[in-house]
């Protein structure tokens, strides 16, 4: 079956107009470039940019950024937004929902956050975890566990957000890329756990394997997002993923 967006390429027009005529701004201006693959000096273009840059949803999450460039002092928080208690969404969820909104790394707040993620992406061993710090306490063994993670989720943001030619990226890249087709051969099961915990009441959880990869949100973000993934030599091992996802 064709991708949604090539069978809405091959006729445009009618649904595409209509898109832009009822779709707010960050959906217009995805349409315009994504769809219609209009260059960025369209007129239509910079109005539609213009005014996901100015789409109230997408201010306010953006006052609400760090000088630090995280939310609320955090990268991975999942939280529901309550203003009250000062909780909410982390730096990723924020990111990525600003990115989608059609910010792009012109602007100084993505341009701020982009700047944190660089840090992770190399594994910088003295950029702030923030509130992942609490659980590697002071054991220099969690603690580069966690750094090589985030290494991992920076990459998949920043190639959401369109730094994909930048060399220390492509090389996370193909390092992550080496790393799946050692975890994922191409005959036998993936060896992904190392036997198995039991959480009080919850039950009996399968440990992974220190830097091992299993299929989650991040990984398949990562390998959505990044033109590394879609080589023909890389195609064989993201399959491989997929069908241990399956």
């Amino acid at each position: 079956m064709a991708r949604w967006l090539d069978r809405l390429k091959v006729s445009p027009d009618d649904t595409a107009r209509w898109i832009l005529e009822k779709a707010c701004p960050s959906v217009q201006l995805r349409t315009l470039t994504s769809v219609l693959e209009r260059p960025a000096e369209d007129p239509e273009v910079g109005r539609a940019r213009e005014g996901a840059a100015n789409f109230k949803p997408a201010v306010t999450i953006a006052r609400a950024q760090d000088e630090t460039g995280t939310w609320l002092g955090k990268v991975l928080e999942f939280e529901v937004p309550n203003t009250s208690r000062k909780r909410g969404p982390g730096m990723v969820n924020q990111y990525l929902a600003l990115v989608d909104y059609g910010w792009d790394g012109t602007h100084p707040i993505i341009h701020c956050t982009q700047e944190l993620l660089n840090r992770y992406l190399v594994e910088d061993p003295h950029v702030d975890l923030y509130e992942l710090r609490g659980y590697a306490g002071s054991n220099p063994e969690i603690d580069a566990s966690l750094r090589w993670l985030m290494s991992f989720i920076a990459g998949a943001l920043l190639s959401r957000s369109g730094y994909t030619d930048d060399p220390v990226l492509a090389e996370r890249a193909e390092r992550l890329l080496v790393e799946l087709k050692e975890q994922y051969p191409e005959t036998g099961p993936a060896d992904l756990y190392d036997g198995v915990i039991e959480i009080e009441e919850q039950g009996d959880f399968r440990r992974v394997r220190e830097r091992h990869l299993i299929p989650d949100m991040f990984l398949f973000y990562f390998l959505a997002w990044h033109p590394r993934f879609q080589q023909d030599d890389a195609r064989p091992v993201v399959a491989r993923v997929v069908d241990q996802l399956m």
